[in-house]
């Protein structure tokens, strides 16, 4: 267990490194097959669903893990999902009671602040925890967003860790802070799917899903500026674990805030921030504090199902719908209408609209202002729309439209499902569109490669609209096949490095070498083998997992075994073959070279009587006569012994001199006379 106190006196970046490293060690530490877990009495199922965002993340992988009484998440997952189109997953529990620990990884979301398309990675999951009961409901609301994700780490970050009590007071505090001191923050945190701003369907959310998704997406816009999602969400819960309020990340995020909420990725109707700062300045002291009343009291969208035009005057504070050719002016119903947070609008239904009608919005202050909406039945049924509809080609598992940046993003099963819809010829085999309006495609550009454009023609012959369709594979595949070409190898152990050579897999893939006894060899980050002693290693090449435009592989690995032999050494050879010496000469040394490694050289005399020979080669001549002298060096960790050297010594005595046997008598026996 981590607990992360950082001084008051860092600035928020560094406090943001620390807590993301503090975070990052608790994600490694997060596992254990051995811990109890809390047991089921009696036999339950239990649904857990709800809506991943951050926005909607489609084909997203959900793992459930249940969390130990230490605190850890288990090593497997309970109950798995993939998240649909709209963000939104439903997995079953079953014989499980206790805290679990809901992951998001992988999948695809349009990024709310910038309007890309993005991923959540393997390694980085949004997360969000509760817990079963034994008495509780078997339907559980369990939403995963960057909030959500705070409220986890809060938890994470007390002492034991997502113990069922730390879970309740982390959802509780990061609850209070964005709804309110009340006893149901908690699962106001846990049940609210935050509005996507960069959809027109955000007007008609509630008015939490709107202020969520308002702090969700000034969270993507600090992501934006920062670079960082995972250092922005450690900084808030750091702020919130030191100070127990939002700190100075406030300010912040007001201001992300009013920049997101202006920003043309913003399709919600909304652009005050009033309401999110009111709430965001009360969460800075951490004291609960009257929230003052906005005074906006503004229609930010009026339209029906099938409106062509709607143009909002606010200075005049009138409102223009054009509707098609045939539509009844005295029979129009349920308007969509988006309203200033907080606000109220009468009436809230349709009505006769064959003159134009006056709708009353009271803002939360009670201030009210009159809105008149006029409509107008269009002379001719042609229309300007230039949309893809939706994606109906059965191949197309999930499908996120994005009308403000037409782009699409989704995923299908197989790589052939894609290669079938670069076969299809005919775009309306794959999507609907605007009525009236016609598909092209582009001769740039596919579904295989990443990313397939369209381009739609409305109906009036006029307006058009360029589409960037980027589907995925749903589940990781395999990388091509991967192998070692070097085979298994057999080398002596005074070998020269050698380079392992590799075939197959993705070449971007990262790849990583290692040894499984670096006492026989190593291996470079290149590839490079080094001999370092006799035995036998198995050598392990590995693509990490590659993340390609339309689909994610993963990781793969090849070995091979390498036999280490101790080496022969090199021949050992004296300086002279043969020698002779009188025996006067008392001593000689015949030079030895070659020979490898550490062993020690040992020689020997085959007729000691005539000479000895010493540890260091010296030979003493003893006597007149021949002998062979013998040099071996021993094996050591790397070579084996050596094969034997000789040389031959002949020692002779001078033959006496007529003088020499005259002067010394003890020569006399061997003077011939």
């Amino acid at each position: 267990m981590i607990k992360v106190i950082l001084p008051r006196g860092l600035s928020r970046r560094v406090r943001a490194l620390l807590a993301a490293v503090a975070v990052l060690s608790v994600y490694a530490c997060d596992s254990s097959d051995t811990q109890p877990l809390v047991t089921q009495p009696t036999p339950t199922t239990v649904t857990i669903g709800g809506g991943a965002v951050k926005g909607p993340i489609a084909g997203a992988t959900v793992n459930i893990f249940a969390v130990a009484t230490n605190g850890l998440k288990t090593g497997e997952p309970i109950a798995t999902a993939i998240t649909d189109s709209s963000g939104n997953y439903t997995a079953t529990v079953s014989d499980f009671i206790g805290v679990y620990l809901v992951e998001i990884s992988g999948g695809a979301y349009i990024d709310e602040a910038t309007g890309t398309t993005q991923t959540i990675p393997e390694d980085e999951p949004l997360r969000a925890a509760s817990a079963i009961e034994a008495s509780g409901p078997t339907t559980i609301t369990t939403a995963v967003t960057p909030l959500t994700e705070i409220a986890t780490q809060v938890a994470q970050q007390k002492t034991g860790g997502l113990t069922s009590s730390n879970v309740s007071a982390g959802n509780t505090e990061v609850g209070t802070l964005f709804f309110g001191d009340n006893a149901d923050a908690a699962q106001r945190l846990l049940t609210t799917t935050p509005a996507d701003l960069t959809q027109e369907s955000s007007a008609t959310a509630t008015e939490d899903a709107r202020l969520m998704g308002m702090l969700v997406s000034a969270i993507s816009q600090i992501n934006a500026d920062t670079g960082s999602l995972k250092n922005v969400i450690a900084s808030l819960a750091s702020d919130i674990v030191v100070d127990g309020n939002l700190g100075d990340s406030a300010a912040e995020l007001i201001a992300a805030t009013n920049k997101v909420m202006a920003s043309p990725t913003n399709n919600s109707g909304d652009t005050s921030t009033s309401r999110v700062q009111n709430i965001l300045t009360a969460a800075t002291t951490g004291v609960e504090t009257p929230v003052a009343l906005s005074s906006d009291s503004i229609i930010h969208r009026f339209t029906f199902a099938d409106t062509l035009v709607a143009t909002i005057d606010r200075e005049a504070m009138a409102i223009s719908v054009l509707q098609p050719t045939g539509t009844s002016a005295a029979a129009l119903i349920s308007p969509t209408i988006s309203i200033s947070l907080g606000a109220t609008v009468a009436p809230d239904s349709g009505e006769d609209f064959t003159s134009p009608v006056n709708y009353i919005v009271t803002a939360e202050d009670g201030t009210t202002t009159t809105w008149t909406v006029t409509v107008t039945i269009a002379a001719t049924a042609t229309s300007s729309l230039a949309n893809i509809s939706a994606a109906t080609n059965s191949l197309i598992t999930s499908a996120i439209i994005n009308r403000t940046t037409s782009i699409i993003v989704g995923s299908v099963t197989s790589l052939a499902d894609l290669t079938t819809l670069d076969e299809t010829t005919d775009p309306l085999q794959i999507f609907s569109i605007s009525d009236d309006a016609t598909i092209t495609r582009s001769s740039t550009g596919s579904f295989t490669a990443g990313e397939a454009r369209f381009t739609v023609t409305a109906a009036d012959g006029t307006t058009s609209k360029e589409w960037a369709v980027k589907l995925r594979v749903n589940d990781p595949q395999p990388q091509p096949a991967f192998s070692i070409s070097n085979g298994d190898l057999n080398v002596a152990a005074n070998a020269t490095p050698l380079q392992l050579a590799l075939t197959g897999g993705f070449p971007a893939a990262p790849t990583t070498f290692s040894s499984s006894n670096s006492d026989v060899a190593t291996v470079s980050a290149t590839g490079l083998v080094t001999i370092t002693g006799v035995g036998t290693t198995t050598l392990m090449a590995s693509k990490a997992r590659h993340l390609s435009p339309v689909v994610e592989y993963l990781p793969i690995s090849a070995e091979i075994t390498l036999t280490a032999d101790k080496a022969n050494q090199s021949a050992l050879t004296f300086a002279q073959a043969n020698v002779s010496s009188l025996l006067s000469a008392g001593t000689l040394i015949n030079s030895l070279t070659g020979g490898s490694g550490t062993g020690i050289v040992n020689y020997s005399s085959s007729n000691t009587d005539v000479a000895t020979v010493a540890a260091n080669g010296v030979v003493t001549l003893l006597a007149a006569g021949t002998t062979t002298i013998t040099a071996t060096k021993a094996a050591d960790s790397l070579y084996l012994a050596s094969t034997p050297a000789t040389y031959v010594i002949t020692v002779t005595v001078p033959a006496p001199t007529p003088e020499s046997c005259v002067l010394d008598t003890a020569k006399w026996d061997e003077c011939v006379l």
